[in-house]
């Protein structure tokens, strides 16, 4: 269990590395439009595009697992901190596995869609034909490994519960995990 949650966060890690280079590629693209489009009245076909279907879309869905693990979400939790660990892990386990459906099911009516899109050879109507099953198929990636890490995080509270040592860390009262 240790090696998969170690295995998992090397590939968040890599994964927020590359949804802060998505970042800023949005940064330039959208800089570079304008300068464009100010200067010398010739905005940069496509970057609004690029910008909004793509890269926003990378940046937030391939840093979603990592957030979780951080602890970046928002939590409501001042009853839970007070309640003993068992009953803690207890909550995070069910709290997890019932997350875990939800982003399964988010995922897997993105993963269809993209299929379906990619099967019809959809393009995205505008100055560049843009492909629109890559959008889609991202949205299926990031929450296909948040629910794994969810699942991991759910085994893991629930074999605390049953008393394991090896257990995901609780949050803590300041956030986090």
């Amino acid at each position: 269990m240790r090696h998969l949650r170690f295995m998992m966060s090397r590939i968040e890690v890599v994964l927020g590395t590359l949804a802060a280079l998505m970042l800023l590629g949005i940064m330039v693209a959208m800089c570079a439009d304008t300068f464009m489009r100010y200067a010398f009245t010739a905005p940069i076909a496509g970057v609004q595009d690029l910008v909004g279907r793509y890269l926003m879309v990378a940046a937030y869905f391939l840093i979603l697992s990592l957030s979780y693990t951080a602890g970046s979400q928002v939590r409501i939790d001042f009853l839970n901190v007070a309640l003993p660990p068992r009953l803690r892990h207890l909550i995070e386990a069910v709290t997890c596995a019932a997350t875990a459906v939800l982003f399964a099911l988010i995922g897997w009516l993105a993963g269809s869609r993209s299929l379906v899109s990619l099967e019809r050879a959809e393009i995205m109507p505008g100055p560049i034909p843009w492909p629109v099953w890559v959008t889609t198929a991202v949205v299926a990636f990031g929450t296909g490994l948040l629910v794994l890490r969810l699942i991991l995080d759910a085994v893991g509270h629930a074999a605390a519960v049953l008393g394991a040592r090896d257990a995901p860390p609780l949050p803590s009262a300041e956030g986090g995990h």
